[in-house]
């Protein structure tokens, strides 16, 4: 036995690998081999009858893997069910566990990074794409792709979206030999042409979900009009991955979360959740029955969020007027829930985060304790929710939701034995916000609540930038790989700015489905890529480089900041050039945000979102080169002008009073230091 990165081709480092590095035994390798061996022996040299054909291609599977097309055995298909009742053949002289074609060499990035990703030939045009065997929601989301991509929908196509039988899925990866956890979502995907003209895109997925995460992937392979040839086999680690909006601050925008919805499904999400602190209607309102303004408002998300396959979660946050022993309670949290099951909802929340416990003197008279009470309470509710809605799903936001909270061995570990298991349970880590997270954390967790937890993470949310004038565009670090595999749900909270959450919710979207894999910055540049071309792309790179918040990273701009210390030393030895050339290339790479960072070049709104960190970095870049150029003159002895002094601090002045904050202290610190130094050899006033 041996592991797999010496076997598959691997989209980030151009090798024949898969980045998961499970194991894949040799007899697998060898029966790949010889079936493609085979094929070609027989296609050569053995009349094509349907039993040798039949095995040419399906070395290890059985016969009943595929049905036969034509009684003279000429062919051999699979029927899929189509929406109108026909059925259709899908060619399956294509080999499906094939590596015969496999391109080393060739870079292929797809977000989530897949388990297993072969690059199987070269990019082929297209400008038609249709389905085959496709369900409705299949068909909206292939007219989408067309739409984005450029393409027309037409019978007569150059790509064909084929899927297979969800049966089919066992008989492609267990008898090709693919190593797949059978979990919701797998899906195999093969994009293949024969000829250099017509591709085939055959999907088989484990289950609906699976299906509709293949046409993600898909969708990522087509650019410019151009598909990708790739074999996929994948499947997410953790169950639940998404999003929840809870942050204090004021809402998003009723558009922006719509729209922001269906990027999340892009990246294979399949939770959001509407928690906003500020929205007094999940908060100190949550007994005002909604008004018909907020049913549409409420039934618009969660139309959307299914159109999506995204579960709509509600938070309630009853942490005022709640008495757990009174009927009128209970009576109005069921009225709210059914309600929220009439516009779309389909998980409960029910969340004490950040709030004192309101033990009222009714609930005292009936329970000793408060979260005797609390118990009490969510158990009725929750047995009578499931009663009328089997399918919802329940959550409860504790007040001890991180793992150094003072009342979490007493309050916590009472809900915790006394809570039902019908109620699953949320938490961000050791503290509020977590620096690290590890597996020993999540054990420590689950045994004082007795059930998997749902890391609910606090990345990439800080205070409102739009105040604070600081941006996190950092990738997620700092959580074990172990963790997506012993946690339920995986879910982050993002920032005031919605499309400048992007960038890591996406490499929290790509931890939580392949940890094994994952690389901070890696994730980071493929992420980037989904939102822009390649200019946008560098300049998104760029300000996520030096825009990074803590706990989570140390410094803002590490990179940044290591280049400064280094010229630094390097400039008290006379000696820097080396040194200024690679800080002045930062410099210059700043400078040219304003040119980077625009709707031509990135997604709209996110464009619209950065533009005043980028204008502001854009200024510091400029600044930074001519500061470089005076301390580079000052040690040659030439001479500096005191306008230009005057010039440079009106400048400094000017970014300051805007209250943004890009690479947050690194770059004023840098502007400190080097007007110091030049105050000190010329009169600065």
């Amino acid at each position: 036995m041996f592991r797999r990165t010496a076997t598959y081709y691997d989209a980030r480092q151009g090798l024949i690998t898969t980045p998961s590095k499970q194991p894949v035994f040799f007899v697998d390798l060898l029966l790949l081999m010889l079936s493609d061996l085979m094929g070609l022996f027989v296609e050569t040299i053995v009349p094509r009858t349907g039993p040798v054909f039949l095995f040419a291609f399906c070395l290890g599977c059985s016969t009943s893997a595929t049905k036969p097309h034509d009684a003279m055995g000429e062919d051999f298909g699979t029927e899929f069910s189509q929406d109108d009742g026909a059925t259709e053949q899908l060619d399956t002289s294509q080999n499906f566990c094939s590596l015969a074609s496999a391109t080393v060499g060739q870079t292929i990035r797809v977000l989530p990074n897949p388990r297993l990703v072969i690059a199987v030939g070269e990019e082929v045009p297209i400008l038609t794409i249709r389905g085959s065997g496709t369900s409705s929601q299949e068909e909206q989301e292939i007219r989408e792709i067309a739409q984005e991509k450029g393409l027309t929908v037409s019978d007569d196509a150059q790509l064909v979206v084929a899927m297979m039988d969800e049966s089919d899925f066992d008989t492609v990866t267990k008898r090709c030999g693919f190593h797949v956890k059978k979990v919701a979502g797998a899906y195999y995907l093969k994009i293949e042409s024969t000829d250099g003209k017509s591709v085939t895109a055959n999907i088989a997925g484990l289950d609906p979900e699976g299906r509709f995460y293949a046409l993600k992937t898909l969708k990522q392979l087509i650019k410019d009009r151009k598909v990708r040839q790739a074999l996929i086999v994948d499947y997410p680690e953790t169950p639940m991955r998404g999003v929840l909006e809870g942050f204090y601050g004021k809402p998003w925008q009723e558009q922006d979360r719509l729209s922001i919805l269906k990027v999340f499904s892009d990246l294979k999400f399949n939770v959001y959740a509407y928690a906003p602190k500020d929205d007094q209607r999940t908060n100190l309102l949550w007994k005002i029955p909604f008004t018909e303004q907020d049913k549409a408002f409420f039934t618009k998300i969660g139309a959307e969020a299914k159109r999506n396959r995204l579960r709509f979660c509600f938070e309630i946050r009853p942490v005022l007027f709640l008495k757990f022993s009174q009927k009128e309670d209970f009576d109005a949290m069921m009225d709210k829930i059914r309600t929220l099951h009439d516009c779309n909802v389909d998980c409960i929340i029910l969340a004490f985060d950040d709030a004192d416990k309101m033990f009222y003197d009714e609930d005292m008279e009936v329970y000793s304790t408060y979260v005797e009470g609390l118990a009490d309470f969510m158990n009725r509710l929750g047995t009578e929710v499931l009663r009328l809605f089997p399918d919802m799903m329940l959550a409860y936001g504790p007040r001890d939701y991180y793992l150094f909270a003072p009342d979490i061995n007493t309050d916590l570990a009472y809900m915790g034995q006394n809570l039902d298991k019908i109620w699953e349970v949320a938490w961000t880590g050791n503290e509020i916000v977590s620096k690290t997270i590890t597996a020993n954390d999540v054990e420590a967790f689950e045994a004082i609540v007795h059930r998997v937890p749902i890391l609910a993470d606090n990345f990439p949310v800080v205070e409102d930038p739009r105040d604070s004038g600081i941006i996190n565009l950092a990738p997620i670090t700092g959580r074990a790989k172990e963790v997506p595999s012993l946690i339920k749900g995986f879910i982050m909270n993002p920032m005031p700015l919605p499309f400048s959450s992007l960038l890591g919710l996406a490499t929290g979207a790509d931890f939580a489905w392949n940890p094994e894999a994952y690389n901070e910055e890696t994730s980071l540049d493929t992420a980037a890529a989904l939102f822009g071309d390649e200019t946008g792309t560098r300049g998104l790179v760029t300000m996520s480089k030096t825009n990074r918040t803590k706990p989570l990273w140390d410094e803002p701009a590490p990179e940044l900041l290591k280049a400064i210390t280094d010229f630094f030393l390097a400039y008290e030895t006379a000696s820097y050039h080396g040194e200024m050339a690679v800080l002045k290339s930062q410099f210059e790479d700043f400078r040219d945000l304003t040119l980077a960072v625009t709707p031509q070049h990135l997604l709209p709104s996110l464009a619209n979102e950065l533009a005043p960190w980028a204008s502001a970095q854009s200024e510091m870049g400029g600044l930074g080169l001519v500061v470089l150029d005076l301390l580079d003159r000052l040690a040659n002895g030439k001479d500096v002008g005191a306008i230009e002094i005057h010039t440079l601090k009106d400048r400094l002045q000017s970014i300051e009073k805007t209250g943004i904050k890009p690479t947050i202290g690194v770059m004023p610190d840098f502007f400190e230091r080097s007007m110091e130094y030049i105050c000190s050899k010329i009169t600065c006033e």
